[in-house]
């Protein structure tokens, strides 16, 4: 039925989603368990407003009435309730999705956020001696950035 609604695009896998993510007024992720959504990141930080499911995982990656709104689990009513009250609610929506985008921005910077897990994984190897390349240990036992956090021109932050 999907496929037959021009309403409705199956665009499958795509390499570059910052341009559907322009395109949407809210993004919806109605999940049962998540482990950390990017998805809801990746559209805070495009400043888009944010509804989720209130369980693990989703309920960290929206804050519910200030960048997004969660629902209950399992309640389509709520869902519907909740994306047709944004989208007619325009003041609102920009309001959430402004907020999800300075929060995904200052708190989830790609550069940062792998930063902050090398160090956790080689901290962690060292404190169960894992033996580790010279420079990394020194890395770990100076403090040192392990990682240049300068943004490269790999990075990709939306």
């Amino acid at each position: 039925r999907l496929e037959r609604d021009p309403r409705v695009h199956l665009v499958g896998h795509q390499p570059e989603v910052r341009p559907y993510y322009a395109a949407m007024s809210v993004l919806a992720l109605p999940s049962a368990r998540e482990g950390f959504p990017q998805t809801l990141l990746e559209g805070s930080a495009m400043g888009l407003p944010t509804v989720g499911s209130d369980v693990p995982g989703v309920r960290d990656a929206v804050q519910d009435g200030v960048t997004g709104l969660l629902v209950p689990f399992h309640a389509p009513d709520a869902l519907a309730e909740a994306l047709l009250g944004l989208l007619r609610d325009p003041i609102r929506r920009a309001t959430l999705g402004a907020a999800g985008r300075r929060w995904a921005r200052s708190g989830f910077d790609q550069g940062e956020v792998r930063e902050r897990f090398l160090e956790f994984y080689l901290r962690t190897a060292v404190e169960r001696g894992i033996q580790l390349p010279s420079a990394a240990a020194r890395s770990v036992a100076d403090g040192a950035p392990l990682i240049d956090p300068s943004p490269s021109s790999t990075a990709r932050t939306p």
